[in-house]
């Protein structure tokens, strides 16, 4: 599979900033940031938001459509508004964008 640079940066910051937005739904962080929480954290999230983005890519490819994530700087925003906020989490990052005009 060949990622280009962009979406490699893409999926590295959304990971991180998911990583930091269920840090914060299930530690309190006002009492001090905890490095030792946010790294599990953020490699379980990095496992399953990788693992489930990179599966939209793959199926778009295996009908013939070029697919590549695309980070969404609104939504990644929204994602820590929501959990600092409201004590809940809207995460939506970005997606993967699939562009086709010959898809089977």
């Amino acid at each position: 599979m060949d990622f280009p640079v962009k979406e490699l940066r893409d999926i590295a910051i959304s990971t991180l900033i998911l990583g930091f937005a269920f840090t914060i739904l299930r530690f309190d962080v006002s009492k001090g940031w905890n490095i030792a929480y946010f790294i599990p954290i953020t490699a379980i999230v990095g496992i399953s938001f990788i693992g489930h983005e990179l599966s939209h890519r793959t199926v778009a490819r295996g009908f013939g459509a070029t697919a590549h994530y695309r980070m969404w700087p609104m939504g990644a925003l929204l994602a820590v508004v929501s959990a600092v906020v409201f004590g809940r989490l809207f995460a939506a990052p970005g997606a993967v964008e699939v562009f086709s005009s010959s898809a089977r």
